[in-house]
């Protein structure tokens, strides 16, 4: 039987993304080892490794939810045990520090107020609140102002301090603004019965205290100049947007439907006038934050007389039009007229034995008996919203009457590409009907008469039931009807009549409302990370379709992406840096579709990723130069302090990115570690890194430099003498060998001491000299051995 295994834990805490390892003392007879966390069994794979027999489990890269209780069970065939749990505390944080409730605070003198600091960290932090930058002492988690006076306002945060993680956090300084109670105002008026059309003068008596009275407005926008403008070319156009509104309106600027780029917020804008591109119509959106309400205004630019380079004046349009026209007219008449001509003589009724007629109001032809001289195929074109609708072609008829061509309504919009509110439209018949036309007829709702046109030398119009005013006629039997409203929806029918004949085309009129530009609303355009972002569409009544796109690509639900009911809501859950930029949403009916404008969310991270250019340790030598260059990825940038044996150190240059330290190494004293913290205002992080910096090799200091520099100064006037003094020697001794005759000083000349011939006892002078002479030679010879 196995007895009770045991888990064995050096620290029950562990930091986050460190290694938690646990060993298991089980007894000698187990064969299968298991581990547990939190009801869980524990497989290797990913950050979980386990030891040959598993009897240690390790855990890499720790995360918050590797907390909790941790079992290991041990068995053999016959029994099983289980350990007891041993709990495993993960030390995190802590996370960006918050102040709740959140400024700009305005409260009343003397109401207590008590500010929270929140965080997220395990163990507790401990917690440091401060005044305009002034700690105030035994303040814990909660900063209670019990009778707040004066001398309290201005900007209080709260920093955070993990002893287990060694990281600390700080809040965004939150403004605190103290106001009096106000007393009751009292509206006086010189007479409170006024006679219609006379003038009201009301007064409010408010307190001394009174900053503001109710927000409102905007209700209308004004540009001055009112327009319409007509410049020259290289004028400079100064327009000016004003609306009455408290607090004051945001004020955006568009050119003919879009966005100025860049963006332009302010009243005024200026430009320059350079070409046609910027003629249009400048719009200007007055909008209060605080009320919700906007008010829009435009005014119209346009060039000058005489300013139109290189376009056609309107005489010469309408000209050139009138003559097109005419000439077309011309070839109709003339191709129509020959063209009749050659039906009126070769034409011949097809009979059978019994007639059938022709539907008067439709295509459709009735086929009796064998079709032998010809075969024709006919098809009618109907009109619908959404596109052409063009029937089966029918087989093969015959007919004892004329059959009429092939005919359908064409719509024509104006503008394209479809039938709008406002707009006009166009409907002609196709193709033209025939030179003998008597007269035609226009009908709304299948019965109603519009007009009947009669064309001929003297034309007439009689106008019937159904004329808005709104109807014109023209070339081809075509209807014009402008102004067009949603009741202008529905059949219309033309009624073409020919001598002893006639028939009738009918087409379907779909009306669209132009759809109103939505709005995105939100309560913030700047995000921390992993929050949650909530965007909701102010979207037109009777938009059919809802979708939401960022940065032109479109969001579809997803594991991070919700929507609501009809798409009215985006929500993005755990927001990353990636998720910043432009969101829109478009919101389609019908045919038309469009879009609001673009709300810019910026993602705040950071800081993260913190190095020091050029990289270390580094090795100097005296003199030197060197610029270190601390960088960090953060939104919005870091703020950046260097520190040098706990002193601070001015940066000499800031930027967006990074702040440089220019340091010259002159001695010992500027060694050492130099530090540089990133912070990030809004999230409140803080992060650092460090870089050594020593002196190179042999770079002991300036009295160093100094004694290595004597010593080669003496090295060497030591050795310029030592030479100096072997090549005097040197030429003292050396004699000239190329004499023939021995000087007259060798008889003068000691014997030598230790060389040469000896002189013996008794000889001759002669001799003697012949020795000298011979022992002179000995004595060169052997100086110089």
């Amino acid at each position: 039987m196995l007895s009770q295994p045991k888990v064995m834990l050096p620290n029950p805490m562990v930091v986050e993304n460190r290694t938690l390892e646990l060993t298991c003392e089980a007894p000698p007879s187990t064969e299968t080892l298991l581990w547990d966390h939190d009801g869980s069994v524990l497989v290797p794979g990913g950050r979980v490794g386990l030891s040959p027999g598993n009897r240690t489990l390790t855990v890499q890269g720790v995360c918050r939810d590797d907390a909790g209780n941790y079992t290991c069970e041990v068995r053999n065939p016959v029994s099983h045990n289980r350990s007891r749990p041993v709990t495993v505390t993960v030390a995190y944080g802590p996370d960006a520090a918050t102040v709740a409730p959140p400024g700009p605070l305005d409260w009343a003198v003397g109401a207590a107020l008590g500010l929270t600091c929140e965080t997220g960290s395990v163990p507790a932090p401990r917690y440091e609140w401060f005044h305009n930058d002034t700690a105030l002492p035994g303040a814990g988690e909660t900063l209670n102002l019990t009778e707040p006076g004066w001398g309290q306002q201005g900007t209080y945060r709260c920093a955070v301090h993990n002893p287990i993680t060694g990281l600390t956090a700080a809040s965004r300084p939150l403004d605190l603004r103290l106001w009096e109670m106000l007393s009751q105002p009292k509206v006086i008026s010189s007479n409170f019965t006024v006679v219609e059309n006379r003038t009201l003068k009301l007064t409010c008596e408010a307190p001394p205290s009174t900053e503001t009275y109710c927000d409102h407005g905007p209700v209308t926008a004004h540009i001055v100049p009112p327009g319409p403008l007509h410049p020259q070319l290289g004028d400079n156009v100064t327009l000016t947007c004003t609306a009455n509104s408290f607090p004051a309106p945001r004020f955006h600027w568009s050119h003919n439907g879009s966005d100025l780029v860049p963006a332009l917020t302010s009243a005024v804008l200026s430009l320059v006038l350079r070409g046609a591109e910027q003629m249009g119509v400048f719009e200007c959106l007055a909008t209060n934050p605080h009320t919700g309400r906007s008010a829009t205004a435009s005014v119209s630019v346009a060039l000058g007389p005489g300013q139109q380079a290189g376009s056609l004046s309107g005489g010469a349009i309408a000209g050139i039009i009138i003559g097109t026209l005419v000439g077309l007219g011309l070839l109709v008449f003339v191709f129509y007229y020959f063209w009749g001509q050659s039906k009126r003589h070769s034409k011949k009724p097809v009979q059978t034995g019994s007639r059938t007629p022709v539907a008067p109001h439709g295509p459709d032809v009735t086929r009796s008996g064998p079709l032998k001289e010809e075969e024709v195929s006919y098809s009618s074109v109907a009109f619908r919203a959404g596109g052409l609708q063009t029937p089966r072609p029918q087989g093969p008829s015959k007919a004892d009457t004329t059959v009429y061509a092939e005919t359908h309504i064409t719509v024509t919009p104006d503008p394209p590409p479809a039938p709008v509110v406002g707009g006009a439209v166009t409907l002609t018949p196709q193709p033209p009907p025939q030179l003998s036309l008597v007269a035609c007829t226009w009908y709304r709702a299948g019965d109603v008469e519009i007009f009947t046109l009669r064309p001929g030398g003297s034309a007439t119009l009689s106008h019937g039931p159904g004329y808005t005013r709104r109807e014109t006629g023209g070339p081809g039997c075509s209807l014009r009807l402008g102004g067009l409203q949603p009741s202008d929806s529905g059949p219309y029918t033309v009624r073409l009549g020919m001598p002893g004949n006639g028939h009738s085309i009918s087409v379907h009129l779909a009306v669209l409302e132009p759809l109103d530009p939505p709005a995105v609303t939100f309560s913030s355009d700047t995000m921390l990370e992993n929050k949650t972002l909530e965007l909701t569409c102010e979207a037109p009544e009777g938009a059919e379709t809802l979708r939401w796109l960022r940065s032109d690509s479109i969001l579809v639900p997803g594991s991070r992406v919700r929507l609501s009911p009809r798409n009215r809501t985006l929500q993005l859950r755990q927001v990353s840096r990636g998720d910043a930029g432009d969101y829109q949403c478009e919101v389609q009916k019908g045919i038309s579709h469009i879009r609001s404008r673009a709300v810019a969310i910026t993602v705040i991270y950071g800081p993260e990723i913190v190095h020091i250019i050029p990289q270390g340790p580094l090795a100097l030598p005296a003199g030197e130069k060197v610029n270190l260059t601390c960088m960090a990825d953060s939104v919005p940038a870091s703020q950046f302090i260097w520190s040098h044996s706990s002193h601070m150190v001015p940066a000499q240059t800031s930027t967006s990115t990074g702040a440089v330290l220019s340091l010259v190494l002159m001695g010992t004293e500027q060694t050492g570690i130099y530090k540089c913290c990133a912070t990030n205002p809004r999230t409140g992080l803080i992060a650092t890194t460090s870089i050594s910096i020593t002196l190179g090799s042999g770079q002991g200091g300036p009295s160093l430099v100094a004694g290595v520099v004597a010593g080669v100064a003496l090295a060497a006037l030591a050795l310029g003498g030592t030479l100096a003094y072997v090549l005097f020697r040197h030429c003292r001794r050396k004699t000239p060998r190329d004499s023939k005759e021995p000087p007259q000083v060798y008889e003068n000349l000691p014997p030598p001491a230790c060389t040469g011939a000896v002189i013996q006892p008794g000889s001759s002078p002669d001799p003697t000299y012949q020795t000298l002479q011979l022992g002179a030679g000995d004595l060169y010879q052997e100086l110089w051995s």
